[in-house]
């Protein structure tokens, strides 16, 4: 298989294994990942792997080496082979920047796309592979080697993002953006930078909720029945169980997740992360911004209408909205086959 450029690590603070690793064990960790064969140097991206595959990677990583590392070290190490060299390195503290670049080459502004609720910037490689000719950068959640992992807020990381991207790129114009959480950290810094006076052409929001807004009780009792259409039958019981706990306790967010995404191989990292995340989306009082925006829902509700899902944003977004709409959920947003199309729409938003 071909293999992409690969480039230093910069985003890791790690403390090596004792022994160098052997390319074998990351072998049969791919392997066990894709469910396929898999070679040294084949790279995990241009075998099919996604979003779901990396976070197998990396629990297996923590399970059979006692290393927690962040997802982020795929992107720039995708074979075993690469992989395992980055692991056996001591990466110093003045390589600890959360900018990391997923697609240097380009002549458009760099596209700057802030992590979902898993901290990770895995799952925008292959959206940087449908944008030709676009610099594309993620933004992951810092110091997750440090235990505990700091809680930083949405305005914490804000200003943690923009440091880091002013040492990359110390002025304009930027493109920001974010899938889930990761859109209402974009906000934030699109709204910082244009307050700095600089050029934002757009930001970007892959499906982003605001939190802390009330909502209806015919939205909530709408929410409360569809949610059996995306549960197994046989896990109702435990579904309606878990939205009675809720409102016993008046906890405000978790959503019910089945058991084939509840068992799924998750790093320990990534669960921290996400208990850290949602309270940080809880307590963010989002900023309004008058930019152009570009904004992809996902709505798999055939009763959810377009002004339903964008009429909570629109007392914050006053310039001009492209609203986008997928038919797919949430967590499917950004795999095939909508990828193509969304990436399509988004090369044309960004040219204009």
């Amino acid at each position: 298989m071909p293999m992409r450029m690969q480039d230093d690590i910069g985003a890791a603070s790690t403390v090596p294994p004792s022994e160098p690793l052997s390319v074998d064990v990351l072998v049969d960790i791919f392997a066990s990942a894709l469910d396929m064969d898999v070679d040294a140097d084949d790279d995990f991206f241009g075998l099919g792997g996604a979003s779901l595959q990396a976070a197998h990677v990396f629990s297996q990583i923590e399970k059979r080496l006692g290393l927690k590392l962040p997802m982020a070290l795929l992107v720039r190490h995708s074979t075993p082979r690469s992989l395992a060299e980055a692991i056996g390195q001591t990466v110093g503290p003045d390589d600890d920047s959360s900018l990391i670049p997923i697609q240097r080459a380009g002549h458009r502004p760099p596209l700057l796309l802030v992590h979902p609720l898993d901290g990770s910037i895995v799952r925008y490689q292959a959206l940087s592979e449908l944008l030709p000719d676009q610099p594309v950068y993620g933004l992951q959640y810092p110091d997750q080697a440090a235990h505990p992992i700091p809680a930083y807020s949405v305005v914490e990381l804000a200003e943690r993002f923009i440091a880091d991207i002013r040492k990359e790129f110390p002025s304009g114009p930027y493109c920001i953006g974010g899938y889930s959480f990761g859109g209402l950290v974009a906000v934030e810094i699109a709204a910082r930078l244009r307050e700095a006076g600089e050029d934002v052409p757009r930001l970007v929001i892959f499906d982003s909720v605001i939190h802390g807004m009330e909502a209806t009780i015919d939205a909530k009792l709408r929410s409360f029945l569809s949610g059996f259409a995306e549960v197994p039958t046989a896990e109702w019981p435990a579904y309606v169980w878990h939205k009675i706990k809720r409102r016993l306790t008046g906890q405000r967010s978790g959503l019910y997740m089945p058991a084939d995404i509840r068992n799924r191989h998750v790093p320990s990292t990534v669960r921290e992360l996400k208990e850290i995340l949602r309270t940080a989306a809880r307590t963010y009082q989002i900023r309004s911004y008058d930019g152009p925006v570009f904004f992809v829902s996902a709505i798999s509700r055939p009763w959810v209408s377009t002004q339903q899902v964008i009429r909570p944003w629109q007392q914050y977004l006053s310039g001009s909205i492209e609203h986008f709409i997928v038919r797919t959920k949430h967590l499917q947003l950004l795999d095939e086959p909508h990828l193509s199309r969304i990436a399509e729409k988004l090369a044309h938003n960004l040219d204009q």
